[in-house]
């Protein structure tokens, strides 16, 4: 019987030590190991970052120093497009915030939670304030109904 090399007449590689993996520490044997990994690692992350945009669409971008500070980007469509989209969310994002918090200093009495309110008698202002708004609703909303009703329809 003939074994699966005879068959297909491919000869198995015997010898080398092929692909294997490491075991993932600080490299302190020398400065030009700890250079080669870099690079061959910082290739391997920017392959990795153009199939996440090739395959799934999206905007990504890898910065990345050297050991000897030297800095490398690569981005799709562009490093600098992405970072500054992402710092523009960024400011945006914090300048919402600071405008919300803005905000909140200056809420009306009946966007205040009632847990702020501190005495009895601030109870019974903020309770009275409530019913004359409700006073006023209902007026303003009749009066809404009176100038429909006598307002001819010109359009049906």
């Amino acid at each position: 019987m003939k074994t699966e090399e005879e068959a297909t007449g491919i000869q198995s590689r015997r010898g080398g030590k092929g692909r294997r993996r490491i075991e993932i520490k600080k490299i302190l044997d020398s400065k030009t190991a700890l250079i080669v990994t870099f690079s061959k690692r910082r290739n391997g992350l920017f392959k990795k970052a153009t199939e996440l945009h090739n395959l799934c669409g999206v905007e990504a971008a890898v910065v990345a120093f050297s050991p000897s500070g030297r800095p490398y980007s690569t981005g799709n469509p562009s490093s600098e497009s992405v970072v500054l989209r992402y710092l523009n969310g960024r400011l945006t994002a914090a300048l919402a915030a600071a405008d919300q918090e803005e905000a909140g200093e200056r809420l009306c009495w009946w966007e205040k939670g009632i847990e702020d309110l501190k005495t009895e008698e601030e109870v019974k202002e903020f309770k009275d304030a409530l019913i004359e708004l409700k006073r006023n609703l209902v007026y303003r909303i009749e009066e809404f109904k009176m100038r429909c009703a006598s307002t001819p329809i010109l359009f049906s």
